[in-house]
């Protein structure tokens, strides 16, 4: 076993992230960590210092390509609700493209007990926070706390999530054509879900 990283640190980091997804932070270990990547726990180690400080580098990495998947929304010219939904639609994308990004959200949201009273730092909380300021922006003035909002774009966000990472249980399940019918409803209510925030 090799003593040496891997020749990029993205190739680290994505075999992490997989292992976090499938496992959970408290399934793996930094020893099978670095089998799988054919280095050994030391150099690992080396690297990042220590698990925790692994995960947080798989975290940030997400982080960021959450930030980067919203930018282009933000900076346009777009109405907030357009911004939102624009947003929304790109997340959903991304799930599906990338199921593991979605299934280490769902355990970092909620399997994550262990590790909750000396947490320093939360990385999605500025996605989360952003997108939560949209809704307060397009909902009409006054109509929604910053607590009202981040409570219901947690519920789209955890909505999107959920259905983006089951999609092959739902196809095998249902079939393809149903689980198409079923895909479009809940697009359509995406949508609803924003126009009911802008309409109320």
């Amino acid at each position: 076993m090799s003593t040496k990283l891997p020749n990029t640190k993205q190739t680290l980091v994505a075999t992490a992230l997989q292992m976090f997804a499938e496992r959970g932070y408290d399934g793996v270990s930094i020893a099978e960590i670095a089998g799988a990547l054919g280095i050994t726990k030391q150099a690992l180690l080396h690297h990042f210092g220590s698990k925790e400080k692994l995960y947080g580098q798989v975290l940030q990495e997400l982080s960021e390509r959450f930030t980067t998947l919203m930018q282009p929304h933000l900076a346009g010219q777009q109405a907030p609700a357009e911004q939102y939904r624009a947003i929304m639609r790109d997340l959903y994308r991304h799930m599906q493209r990338h199921k593991h990004d979605a299934r280490l959200i769902l355990r970092e949201l909620l399997d994550n007990k262990p590790r909750i009273e000396n947490k320093q730092k939360w990385y999605l909380r500025p996605f989360l926070e952003t997108l939560a300021d949209l809704m307060q922006q397009f909902s009409p003035a006054g109509s929604l706390t910053k607590a009202e909002a981040f409570a219901r774009t947690y519920q789209i966000v955890g909505a999107v999530n959920y259905f983006a990472v089951s999609d092959p249980t739902l196809k095998k399940m249902f079939g393809q054509e149903t689980y198409g019918d079923v895909e479009a409803v809940f697009l359509a209510q995406l949508e609803a879900w924003v126009a009911e925030n802008v309409e109320r």
